[in-house]
């Protein structure tokens, strides 16, 4: 009976865990790949075990009664849910809010197997308790199986089932596993029935112990940070990287073994080196944030981690101290999994609504520092003014103070201590010495956590020279429309607009010009998409190859590409955020989209592959992808049938022209791998520009890939100097719908 029912809570646990990222990634495209899909689908797969939790317990309540009917209602449950398989999403494109939607299609999708596995591991450990099995007084080791369970199946998804299965095979594999489960779950409570004592013969439960609320209150509180720091360090990460299941399960996991180590170890040496390490690595994330750090990406998202994991720890650890008696730990269960539904909803469902700009995050590194250990209690020997709560609240009041007056005081001087483009000096005193006070105050909880939130807070809204003319947040980022004077190269002063949306920026204007606005950034007279509306367009030469009488952007951005635009030429922008197309339109921000030479320019709002393909109208001569978000990219735009589908609206004699641009990802022999199965012609550009250059003139480096039927259509291009075919390693393979990898392509980027 016991290999049955560890097998049965190994298994349930990693169905559990393995079917998130499954069922995230394919929510990814209907979404434009959004980093938010995640956080959405946490709030999901939180709020789903948190019920799961509330049926074992309701189930568990009526096996005290009447323990056959309820171990048969659970078979009978369990066995119904099979009707919900195969998984599978709603058709057609996600309406309304889309948080919600991610909700309520993961609810239609999972919904009835989700509940059934979240409840199997209390439950199984509830029907061993009555039987006459040696384990039936203290049935937790069993939570062994659990942990490991859930952490092999949230591990198995992005390195072996997402590499080696596509989708549809992932989908029957955790069927049959679903259907396996059942089928354990009948024996399993066969077992049960067959060995279940006599009412008389139950042993007596110790008497639960009386809970006040403040200790319920603090579950709650414990779980809650945790679950939010969760998903604001997976968000930070994924906005520059990519949103994949990758990035998705390391944190988790490292969530989940917070979570086994502090129930599971007791020795205070754990505690204590928790407690130290902590504070260090939260001051490593600090200085990370206040110098914008992105490179190199080890370092910086294993700060990120590193810090996560400790301040995990740190609130797990004083969670496993205060939970209660066995005979109330059904309670506690609950309150800690409402407390990481809380988290979850606010910031899936708050934060967005409330902030303006990514505050959840901070907010949840500072109130985790609150869970450091404390300094001698106030009149304990040993201790002074500065330990009692005011004292504290003083201390870290005095460090922002502090903060602000060093970057008042530099900025006044005309320094920019926050910039990309500060000396050592200035970053050294405006970063190092807050840094330095962070340390110094650690071992004071309170001051600690209000000093590091402070100064987070204090350098998201600081802009320096900048001024923001708008910021908007919305399910698929932050969009901050900034003003800056800056020295041009001529000697002259330029009034720039610069939307950004997360650390990138998206597009640059200069707005004390007259006319038809010169592109700037990635788009500039110099770069490879110019040289595309120039050379081929026959605007630099007669034209003597296919007009572009009619292009696509899959991607808007500030609008930019549309300053290329001439008469006889229809541009559509697809862009998936309505707030974009706004923010692009509205000419107090930027002029390239009223300003166009172009006879038409409309907008579609929604994912660019799914509005491309519902495109029913002529086929286009140019057809620009430029959708990404921050530095993430939309995978599923960049596998092979993503390109058919450009392929398939792309005129005889068309091009296809894709940014690939990045910091972190190399994604060359992703494109160069699709050209070669589909039978395309290729060539890219490595447009590369120092800091320098870009500060005094506006152009910005970029890396452009052009793709066509026929080499003579990229014949102009082809005889300019450094153009070159894009390469792909040997072995790479090319990605698709069902699988794609990042780790792949992660190094670094193209070169000339």
């Amino acid at each position: 009976m016991l290999q049955v029912y560890t097998i049965a809570i190994f298994l349930a646990a990693a169905l559990l865990f393995c079917v998130q990222p499954m069922l995230a990634r394919m929510i990814l495209p209907r979404l434009g790949g959004s980093p938010a899909v995640w956080t959405a689908a946490m709030l999901f797969f939180q709020a789903g075990l948190l019920l799961g939790y509330l049926g074992a317990h309701i189930l568990g309540w009526l096996g005290s009664k009447a323990p056959r009917v309820a171990i048969a209602v659970h078979v009978v449950v369990a066995a119904a849910a099979v009707l919900a398989l195969p998984l599978a999403l709603p058709a057609g494109a996600a309406k309304g809010p889309p948080a919600i939607w991610v909700v309520m299609a993961l609810a239609v999708a999972v919904g009835a197997p989700y509940l059934v596995l979240s409840s199997v591991s209390p439950l199984l450990q509830r029907w061993i308790s009555t039987t006459d099995h040696k384990l039936a007084a203290d049935p937790y080791p069993l939570y062994a199986a659990s942990n490991a369970g859930s952490l092999l199946g949230l591990l198995a998804y992005p390195f072996i089932a997402e590499p080696l299965l596509s989708l549809e095979q992932q989908r029957s594999w955790w069927s049959i596993c679903y259907v396996a489960l059942v089928v354990l779950l009948g024996v399993g409570g066969a077992l049960v029935i067959r060995r279940t004592r006599a009412p008389r013969e139950t042993v007596k439960e110790a008497p639960a112990e009386p809970i006040t609320w403040p200790r319920r209150l603090a579950w709650v509180g414990l779980a809650m940070v945790p679950s939010s720091l969760l998903l604001g360090v997976t968000q930070h990460m994924t906005t520059d990287v990519a949103a994949a299941p990758l990035l998705w399960v390391v944190p988790l996991s490292l969530y989940l073994l917070t979570f086994i180590i502090a129930f599971g170890v007791t020795r205070p040496g754990v505690d204590r080196w928790v407690g130290r390490l902590a504070p260090i690595a939260v001051v490593g994330v600090v200085v990370a944030m206040l110098l914008h750090a992105r490179q190199p990406l080890v370092a910086v998202a294993g700060a990120h981690i590193a810090a996560f994991a400790l301040a995990a720890m740190l609130c797990h650890q004083r969670l496993a101290s205060l939970r209660p008696h066995a005979g109330r730990l059904t309670e506690f269960y609950l309150l800690v999994a409402f407390g990481g539904v809380l988290g979850g909803a606010f910031n899936a469902l708050l934060a967005p609504v409330i902030f303006d700009r990514v505050l959840e995050y901070p907010i949840a590194i500072a109130l985790a520092m609150l869970a450091l250990p404390g300094m001698p209690k106030w009149k304990d020997k040993g201790a002074n003014t500065l330990d009692t709560p005011a004292g504290q609240f003083v201390l870290g009041g005095t460090v922002v103070f502090v903060f602000v007056a060093i970057l008042v005081v530099l900025g006044a001087l005309g320094y920019l201590p926050l910039a990309a483009s500060a000396t050592w000096w200035e970053r050294g005193l405006a970063v190092g010495a807050p840094a330095i006070a962070l340390y110094v105050v650690c071992g004071r909880p309170i001051a600690f956590s209000m000093a590091v939130g402070g100064v987070l807070l204090v350098a998201t809204f600081w802009k320096g020279p900048a001024e923001t003319v708008h910021i908007e947040r919305t399910f698929f980022g932050v969009h901050t429309v900034e003003e800056v004077r800056t020295r041009w190269r001529d000697g002259s002063v330029a009034t720039l607009h610069q939307l950004r949306h997360g650390s990138t920026a998206h597009g640059i204007q200069r707005m004390d010009t007259d006319g038809v606005p010169v592109p700037l950034a990635y788009y500039h007279d110099l770069s490879p998409i110019a040289d595309v509306f120039a050379l081929i367009d026959g605007q630099a030469a007669p034209r003597q190859y296919h007009a572009l009488d009619r292009v696509a952007l899959v991607g808007l951005g500030t609008g930019a590409l549309a300053a290329y635009g001439r008469p006889g030429m229809t541009i559509h922008a697809y862009e998936i955020d309505p707030a974009v197309v706004e923010i692009a339109r509205n000419p107090l921000y930027f002029t390239f989209l009223s300003k166009s030479r172009a006879d038409e320019v409309e907008y579609f709002v929604g994912d660019g592959r799914l509005l491309l393909e519902a495109h029913e109208g002529e086929p286009y001569d140019l057809i620009v992808l430029d959708a990404f978000s921050s530095d993430a990219i939309p995978v599923h735009l960049l596998t092979l049938e993503a390109f058919e589908v450009y392929l398939d609206k792309l005129a005889r004699g068309g091009v296809l022209a894709v940014h690939i641009s990045n910091v972190y990802l190399n994604l060359e022999p992703v494109v160069a791998k699709a050209a070669e199965r589909l039978g395309l012609y290729s060539t890219m550009l490595v447009d590369q520009r120092d800091p320098t250059d870009s500060a005094e003139t506006g152009r910005f480096a970029s890396t452009w890939v052009m793709l066509s039927r026929s080499p003579e259509d990229l014949a102009p291009l082809k005889q300019r100097p450094l153009w070159r075919p894009p390469v792909a390693r040997e072995g790479f393979r090319a990605w698709t719908d069902d699988r794609s990898n990042i780790l792949s392509v992660l190094g670094t980027p193209p070169q000339e």
